[in-house]
């Protein structure tokens, strides 16, 4: 199941004091996107939303959107090339809710693939 992993880096640098630990947030996640997720959280990536895609998912190929200025998607992208990760695409994705006001930009990374589990 596709998850919104609102304010990751705050949750995992407050885990030790009120919440979840890392290791439980992150087990929250799609298998196949926790990989690309955990990285890009460690790196200072503000993540908010994975899903590893396909058949009954939210999003037809795996990805994780998330937070910042203009060189955060090129950070996301060298932060995963660094990682041998394969990345399909990065991007910037407004979303439309169902008033048709659009929202965004937000930033969005997609893979080839899922991580290993």
């Amino acid at each position: 199941m596709c998850r919104v992993n609102a304010k990751a880096a705050e949750r995992a640098s407050e885990s030790a004091q009120s919440g979840p630990s890392r290791h439980d947030w992150l087990a929250t996640l799609d298998p196949g996107i926790e990989r690309y997720v955990d990285v890009l959280d460690a790196a200072g990536i503000e993540t908010y939303e994975s899903c590893e895609g396909g058949d009954g998912h939210s999003y037809a190929e795996p990805a994780v959107r998330f937070h910042g200025e203009r060189g955060q998607g090129f950070r996301a992208l060298a932060v995963a090339l660094q990682h041998g990760f394969p990345v399909r695409a990065v991007r910037q994705v407004w979303t439309v809710d169902e008033d048709g006001q659009p929202h965004g930009p937000f930033w969005e990374i997609a893979f080839w693939r899922c991580a290993p589990c």
